[in-house]
């Protein structure tokens, strides 16, 4: 029997907030969506100084903001900076992999888990009091790549850096294109939860704009006027969006609004309409 233990120990550790606080490039933020959002509010926290934010051209509009900060084309920034240091402001870890090489990036500085502001590496002490429950899941695992990826992925909790991951990709992936399914064409995209897009955008990529129908759910007025205003400036039709919540019965139910973890709640928060 392997012993996952060994793999675990002895990583090379990224402290992000540390390697930020000894660069003297400028920091950017690249995105500015929910995550983007969740890792500015972290960063100033944690007193690092944002020079720009800042978007693909295909996805830049006038008069865009992300907490209170005026968002800029990335041909804007090039035209302001020879060499800046980015903060990795999303999910696709790939993309910034790539972003890494050219020659205006000093470095690329991912936070391995964004998800509810969980930004704190995870303790060793902490795996190996519980690695007898990690090993048992480990040895039912059927096929070598599942063990590797499980790895990684406490490696990256552990270390804080995304490196071990990307390390278990085969290929680039995504919901729409991956090892168990692609999207075909006529295809009807139903996304609950859609916040600012993220997910339609993908979608709209990986089709080529040949699809059936998109039909969006986001209760959040903010995320929901992000995706419409996107929707409209792009001219992208076939498409619609419900200002409601999922949920097990049609209805009004108490939701707390904040962002990325918006979700339904006890008393006392706002209101949202559902649907069935």
């Amino acid at each position: 029997m392997e012993n996952m233990l060994s793999y675990l120990t002895d990583l090379e550790e990224k402290n992000v907030i540390e390697s930020l606080k000894k660069e003297v490039y400028p920091v950017v933020l690249w995105g500015a969506g929910q995550i983007a959002s969740v890792v500015e509010k972290y960063l100033k926290e944690k007193k690092i100084q944002i020079a720009d934010v800042f978007v693909d051209d295909a996805y830049y509009a006038e008069e865009m903001y992300l907490n209170s900060i005026r968002v800029i084309s990335k041909s804007k920034l090039l035209e302001k900076y020879q060499k800046v240091n980015v903060v990795v402001g999303y999910s696709d870890y790939q993309a910034a992999d790539v972003l890494k090489n050219e020659e205006w990036v000093n470095e690329c500085f991912y936070f391995a888990c964004t998800a509810y502001g969980e930004f704190e590496r995870t303790p060793f002490k902490l795996i190996e009091d519980n690695i007898s429950k990690y090993q048992v899941v480990y040895d039912m695992l059927a096929d070598q790549k599942s063990k590797e990826v499980l790895i990684a992925f406490l490696q990256t909790k552990l270390s804080g850096n995304v490196k071990y991951t990307l390390q278990v990709f085969d290929r680039r992936m995504s919901y729409f294109d991956n090892d168990l399914y692609r999207i075909g064409r006529e295809e009807v995209y139903l996304d609950v939860g859609s916040a600012a897009g993220e997910n339609v955008k993908q979608f709209i990529k990986e089709s080529g704009g040949d699809y059936g129908y998109i039909y969006a759910v986001e209760p959040e007025k903010k995320l929901r006027s992000d995706l419409v205003d996107y929707i409209d400036k792009n001219k992208i039709g076939q498409f619609e969006i419900a200002a409601k919540g999922a949920w097990n019965t049609s209805g009004v139910i108490n939701f707390l609004f904040d962002g990325e973890s918006s979700h339904a709640c006890t008393p006392d928060e706002q209101k949202a309409e559902t649907l069935q």
